[in-house]
């Protein structure tokens, strides 16, 4: 597989049934990549005093099996927005080849309102993003959330918790025509090909618009500090925290090394999945993923694209 700076030990890559799932030599490999990835970001957070916890699945990982969930495959890490920011800033000079940071602060292309660290010498495309025209990397990622001070008001709050996630979904709605265009297997490729034609200009402003504005409810209250935190720019799992909870660390076990988790994690856990020392095998959010932890990504796009960053 790729050369790894923190490499893990041989006897990591042994295939293995944990919770009665298998988990083959691939999957290994994956989560080795992706090991490298958070140990790298980890690294750049130290040097600049910045907090990160492992966050959703990866936390639910670390606090129960100490390491991956058995049936997980990729990683999630947050951030106070202030702290987001600021690695935003420095990641240019941080992270050098393979690592790359990727995020957008205007939504042209790169859509998503968090960050990802990637390993360019892999591969970890979305599965339903083949299709699509994404001139970005898209090598093996973990991702790295902005947590976002919500209102103290509970009404204020919810209105704006409730208007980020509508111009996040508007903004996507314009995407799909525009930039992030790709053709259907289906009848409708012909009316969707039109529709791209006839509107990919304005859809593509409106696009940019939206998205900004999805930017603007989320970072309504960077200047506060409010009691409640939410993870906004990953709306379709939005759930009010107390801020208070992204603020103190431990360390904690995690495969062959160890990550940041919030002291607190036992009250963070149960807010996100209720009774969580139980497992229950449940679908990740980003679909199926084609990874490759051999091979580049950019083998496996059409020539135009084999220029990408």
């Amino acid at each position: 597989m790729v050369d790894l700076k923190y490499p893990p030990p041989p006897e990591f890559f042994k295939p293995e049934c944990r919770n009665d799932y298998d988990v083959s030599v691939e999957m290994k490999s994956v989560w080795a990549v992706e090991l490298d990835l958070a140990q790298e970001l980890l690294r750049v957070c130290k040097k600049h005093n910045l907090k990160m916890f492992a966050d959703f699945g990866t936390l639910l990982g670390a606090a129960r099996h100490k390491g991956f969930i058995p049936w997980d495959d990729d990683m999630d890490f947050s951030m106070l927005r202030e702290d987001y920011e600021k690695m935003c800033r420095i990641a240019p000079y941080e992270f050098k080849h393979p690592y790359f940071f990727q995020y957008s602060n205007s939504g042209k292309e790169f859509i998503n309102g968090h960050a990802k660290l990637r390993n360019s010498m892999t591969t970890g495309i979305v599965k339903d993003e083949m299709k699509r025209n994404l001139n970005y990397n898209q090598g093996i990622f973990i991702d790295i959330l902005p947590i976002d001070n919500v209102s103290d008001n509970e009404f204020v709050g919810f209105v704006q918790i409730r208007l980020a996630h509508f111009f996040w979904f508007i903004m996507l709605c314009f995407a799909y025509f525009s930039s992030r265009y790709f053709e259907s297997d289906s009848f409708w490729r012909i009316p969707k090909k039109i529709v791209h034609i006839l509107f990919n200009r304005p859809f593509r402003l409106l696009q940019l618009g939206t998205y900004k504005l999805w930017m603007f409810f989320c970072k309504l209250y960077s200047s506060e500090k409010t009691k409640n935190v939410a993870g906004m720019s990953f709306p379709n799992v939005v759930k009010k925290q107390l801020r208070a909870d992204y603020e103190q660390d431990v360390m904690a076990d995690f495969e062959f090394t160890k990550l940041p988790i919030m002291r607190n994690h036992d009250r963070v856990l149960t807010n996100w999945f209720g009774d969580w020392r139980v497992p229950k095998m449940a679908k990740n959010d980003h679909g199926e993923v084609l990874f490759d932890a051999n091979v580049p990504y950019t083998k496996y796009l059409s020539p135009n694209n084999e220029e990408m960053n």
